[in-house]
């Protein structure tokens, strides 16, 4: 059992690919939230049976809130290539309209490794004026929501509420933490060792942003700093 739209079918169907079990057993999988109706029994070798079973529905998942459109949108349909900034404090990010990351203080670059949807567009901002810049073209250039409209209709899911976060780097070498946004993926900060940095990052309230500091992918953005690393301000 589990929340809906986590992976509980396509795990059934991996399980059943193991097991070199007919593809006709497989359950069916969709973005859409409640493909699943009822319990799907699936009869093991053994003589036992693998059940899967509806999602359960959480107010916190972001799917909740978003039409099927927007939830294309969202969920990415293939492997996701991270995208690389490196940036220096007092500058914003806007993630569609979903999510914001601003770099509060900090006294040295850092580089933000962000991995979620390419459909989702990242536009750099000032802080001073991510607050306008959103209002002004949400629905619009910041999608989703779709449309102006589209905000008022999700009910619940009010404006982007921030939440602060003050970490220490670890260098170069790894990422420090991952900051989480729930239902659109997470961005890796790589700082200078020992230098201490505050990020405010932005969520809709019913679903808001978290740490976490034992990182899945700590060694990207040195990767990509060999590669080729995007520098949106000049020095």
């Amino acid at each position: 059992m589990g929340c809906s739209n986590v992976g509980k079918s396509t795990l059934v169907n991996r399980i059943i690919a193991e097991l070199n079990m007919s593809r006709e057993l497989r359950t069916q999988t969709s973005s859409i939230p409640g493909t699943t109706l009822g319990i799907v029994q699936v009869p093991l070798k053994d003589g036992t049976f693998l059940n899967d079973t509806p999602g359960v529905y959480n107010e916190h998942q972001l799917v909740a809130y978003l039409t099927q459109d927007e939830i294309d949108l969202v969920l990415p349909t293939k492997t996701v290539e991270p995208v690389h900034y490196t940036v220096k404090p007092f500058n914003s990010f806007l993630i569609g309209g979903l999510a914001r990351i601003d770099y509060v203080a900090g006294d040295k670059r850092v580089f933000l490794t962000f991995f979620h949807s390419p459909k989702l567009k990242i536009h750099a901002t000032n802080p001073d004026k991510a607050d306008d810049v959103y209002r002004k073209h949400l629905g619009v250039l910041f999608q989703p929501p779709f449309t102006p409209d589209r905000r008022a209709d999700l009910g619940p899911f009010p404006d982007l509420v921030p939440t602060t976060f003050i970490f220490v780097g670890k260098g170069f070498s790894e990422a420090a933490v991952d900051i989480v946004l729930p239902g659109i993926g997470w961005v890796a900060v790589t700082a200078a060792e020992g230098s201490e940095v505050t990020f405010r990052a932005w969520g809709p309230r019913s679903c808001p942003p978290t740490i976490r500091e034992d990182t899945l992918m700590p060694f990207e953005a040195p990767s990509a700093q060999r590669r080729r690393v995007k520098q949106l301000f000049k020095r």
